[in-house]
C-alpha cells in the first residue's frame, strides 16, 4: 500500500490526513485496469464513429429529399408497370421453381420508400412517426452491436432452432414462406457466406435465416441467450429486405413482429403491425388477385402473408383497445386453402382447392386460428364508441357460433412434424373470445339474470384456465396472458356485483384465488403485473362482506360503474385506476378529485402515454396464451 494511503500518518501528529497523489513509480493496479478497459474503449469508439456516420448519412438524405416538391418513389419501389420486371437481385436464392419472389408489385408510392423521406413528409403519412420507428431505429440500433456477431450455429442447433420457430408460429399463422426459408436453411453455409461478401440475394436469405433462428432461440431455454445476437445479425441485412419492396418485405416485417412480441426492448409491435398492414393495403394484397400471370403458389403466398398481417393487427388492437387498421368490409380476399405449407406443385394446389379437404395439414391450425380472429373482428362492433346494441337472442346466437368454432378444432395427432396447438390453448382462446362478447353486455343498465349466470361461469372457467396454463412447466412467460387473466377476473367481479349468487360460493372463491395467484406469479417477470395484482385484490375484497366473509355482497352503483371503467380501460391506465379505487365500496365516488380521475380514463391515449406503454408492451408474447 502507498504511504499516502496509511490513515495513521499525519493524523497521529494532529495533522490532517494527506490526500492521494499521483506517483511516478509503476502502478500495476492502474495498468491492469487500463488493460481491462482498452477493449471496451476501442469498441465504444468504433461504435460511436459508426453511429455518427449513420446519422450524417440520414441528415444528408433528408436534406436531399427536402428539395423535392413531391415525394418520388425509390428506384426499387412501386413506380413500375409490371410485377415481373427485374428486381435488384436475381438468383436461385430468391427464384424457386420458376417463381420470382423479388419482383416489386405495382403501386403509386410505397410505404417502404416513404421511410426514406424527411420527417416533415413522414408526418403527413403516419402518426407518431411509426415508420421511423420501424426502419430507422431498427437499423440504427444494429450499428452499435455489429462487433459481436455470432457464428453460424452448428447443424444440430440450427435444425432445432428452425423446427422450434416453424412448429410454434405455423400453428397460429404464416409469418414467412417456409418452403423458401427451408431451402435457405438447407443451404445456410453458402447463403450466409455469400451474404458476407456482398451478394444481394444471399443477404435476403441470410436475413430470414437469422431472424428465424432468433425466434426459435427464444423458445428454447438453452439457447435463449443467443436470440438477441441472432437478431442483431439479421438487422445487418434489413436494408436489403426493405429495398426489395415486395412480398418478402412484408414477410420480413411479420418475422420482426413475432420477435418483438417477446423482446424486452426495441420498436413496438403496434408500430410494426401498422406499417406492415399498410404495405399490404398499398400493394393490394387485401384484394383478390386479378393478375392472370400469377401462379397458384404465388396467390397462396400472398393470401397467407396478408392474413398473418390481419391477425397481428387484430391481436394487438384488441389488446390495446385501439381501432383496427383495416375494416373487414374492405377485404375481398379468400382464406388460404388447407394444404401442406411446403406444397409448391400447381397440380397439388389446384386439387386441394377443388376438393376443399378437411384432413390435417400444416395449415389446419393456422386456418382455425385465423377464423377466431375474424369472429373477434365481427363482435368488436359491440364495444366501439358507436356500439351496436345486440339483443339477448343475438348474443346467444354469437355464443353458439363460438361453440361451433370450438367443435371444429382440427383433430390432433401424435405426428410432431405437424404444427398444432394443445387443447388448453384452444380452450383459452374460446374463453377469451367469449369474454370479449360478454363485457359490453355487462355494461347495460339491465342484464338478464340467466345471461349473468352463464357469463359468470365462463369468466370463472377462464380464471382457472389461465392458472393452469401459467403454472404449466413448459408455458412461456407472456404479458398478454397476464392481462387476459386480469380481465377474466374483472369480468367475474362484474357478474358478482350484478348478481352475487350467480355461482356457488366455493366456486367463486376458487376462481378469484386462481386469478390472484396467476397475477402474483407474473409479478416476477412482467413489470405491470404488480399494479394489476394489487388492483384486482382490492376490487375483489369489496365483493366480500366485512361482517361475514362467506357472503358475497352486491355492488353499489358506483362500484358497478367503476368495474365497467376497469373492464374497458387501456392497460397503461392501471396505476391511475389503482389510485382512483375507493378504500370502501360504500363510499360514493362523487368527490371532485376521484371523479376527475375517473373521467380522465375515458380519454384516448396521447403520444406521451403511448411511449410510456410501449416498454411493457414490447415484451408481449401475443401468440402464447391467446388473445393470440
Amino acid at each position: 500500500m502507498d504511504a499516502s494511503d496509511n490513515p495513521t500518518d499525519g493524523a497521529a501528529a494532529g495533522n490532517p490526513p494527506k490526500r492521494r497523489r499521483i506517483v511516478q513509480n509503476q502502478s500495476h493496479r492502474s495498468n491492469n485496469a487500463c488493460r481491462r478497459c482498452k477493449v471496451k474503449k476501442a469498441n465504444y469508439t468504433a461504435a460511436l464513429e459508426e453511429r455518427v456516420a449513420f446519422l450524417e448519412g440520414q441528415l444528408a438524405e433528408r436534406d436531399a429529399n427536402m428539395t423535392q416538391t413531391h415525394p418520388q418513389p425509390a428506384p426499387n419501389s412501386a413506380a413500375v408497370n409490371s410485377p415481373h420486371l427485374q428486381a435488384p437481385f436475381q438468383s436461385p436464392a430468391n427464384t424457386i421453381n420458376g417463381h420470382d419472389f423479388n419482383a416489386p408489385m405495382p403501386c403509386a408510392v410505397s410505404v417502404a420508400s416513404n421511410v426514406q423521406q424527411s420527417p416533415e413528409k413522414l408526418e403527413l403519412r403516419s402518426s407518431n412517426q411509426a415508420t421511423v420507428t420501424v426502419f430507422t431505429l431498427l437499423e440504427a440500433g444494429s450499428q452499435d452491436r455489429r462487433n459481436n456477431l455470432p457464428e453460424l450455429p452448428s447443424p444440430e442447433i440450427a435444425d432445432a432452432l428452425f423446427e422450434s420457430a416453424y412448429l410454434y408460429t405455423q400453428a397460429r399463422y404464416c409469418i414467412v414462406d417456409w418452403a423458401i426459408v427451408k431451402q435457405w436453411h438447407n443451404d445456410r453455409v453458402e447463403i450466409c457466406s455469400g451474404a458476407q461478401f456482398g451478394q444481394g440475394p444471399s443477404k435476403i436469405g441470410a436475413f430470414f435465416l437469422w431472424i428465424v433462428y432468433a425466434i426459435g432461440a427464444r423458445l428454447i431455454p438453452t439457447t435463449k441467450h443467443l436470440s438477441s445476437r441472432y437478431y442483431d445479425y439479421a438487422l445487418t441485412y434489413l436494408r436489403v429486405v426493405h429495398d426489395a419492396d415486395n412480398l418478402l418485405t412484408v414477410q420480413g416485417l411479420l418475422a420482426l413482429i413475432q420477435y418483438h412480441c417477446r423482446a424486452t426492448c426495441g420498436p413496438s409491435p403496434w408500430h410494426l403491425a401498422g406499417v406492415t398492414l399498410r404495405i399490404c393495403i398499398e400493394k393490394g394484397y387485401h384484394r383478390q388477385a386479378s393478375d392472370p400471370t400469377l401462379t397458384e403458389y404465388e396467390k397462396e403466398a400472398r393470401k397467407r402473408t396478408f392474413w398473418c398481417a390481419y391477425v397481428f393487427d387484430r391481436m394487438i388492437s384488441i389488446a390495446l383497445q385501439r381501432p383496427f387498421g383495416l375494416d373487414d368490409r374492405d377485404i375481398d380476399l379468400e382464406e388460404p386453402i388447407n394444404v401442406d405449407i411446403f406444397c409448391m406443385d400447381p397440380a397439388g394446389l389446384d386439387e386441394a382447392r377443388r376438393t376443399n379437404s378437411h384432413q390435417l395439414t400444416s395449415m389446419s391450425f393456422a386456418l382455425h386460428h385465423l377464423r377466431i380472429y375474424r369472429f373477434k373482428s365481427r363482435i368488436s362492433r359491440l364495444s366501439r364508441p358507436q356500439a351496436f346494441g345486440a339483443s339477448n337472442q343475438e348474443i346467444l346466437q354469437l355464443l353458439g357460433e363460438l361453440d361451433d368454432w370450438r367443435l371444429e378444432v382440427p383433430t390432433r395427432t401424435d405426428d410432431h412434424s405437424i404444427p398444432q396447438q394443445n387443447e388448453d390453448r384452444t380452450q383459452a382462446m374460446y374463453l377469451q373470445t367469449a369474454l370479449l362478447l360478454i363485457r359490453p353486455v355487462l355494461c347495460r343498465d339491465i342484464v338478464d339474470h340467466d345471461l349473468i349466470v352463464r357469463f359468470a361461469t365462463i369468466a370463472a372457467d377462464a380464471c382457472e384456465n389461465g392458472k393452469e396454463i401459467c403454472f404449466r412447466a413448459q408455458s412461456h412467460t407472456s404479458a398478454i396472458q397476464m392481462y387476459n387473466s386480469f380481465y377474466c377476473g374483472i369480468t367475474l367481479l362484474q357478474c358478482l356485483a350484478l348478481k352475487p349468487d350467480a355461482l356457488p360460493f366455493r366456486r367463486v372463491l376458487r376462481a378469484i384465488k386462481a386469478c390472484s395467484n396467476t397475477l402474483a406469479v407474473y409479478t416476477s417477470s412482467v413489470d405491470a403485473a404488480s399494479t394489476l395484482a394489487r388492483l384486482f385484490d382490492k376490487l375483489s375484497d369489496h365483493r366480500f362482506s366485512d361482517v361475514d366473509s362467506s357472503v358475497i355482497r352486491p355492488g353499489s352503483p358506483s362500484a358497478i360503474v367503476f368495474l365497467r371503467k376497469v373492464a374497458f380501460s387501456d392497460p397503461s391506465q392501471a396505476e391511475s385506476l389503482l389510485q382512483a379505487v375507493p378504500d370502501d365500496e360504500d363510499t360514493v365516488v362523487s368527490g371532485a378529485e376521484n371523479m376527475d380521475a375517473l373521467l380522465t380514463l375515458t380519454e384516448p391515449m396521447g403520444a406521451s402515454q403511448w411511449l410510456n406503454w410501449e416498454d411493457p408492451f414490447a415484451s408481449f408474447e401475443f401468440n402464447d396464451f391467446e388473445l393470440s
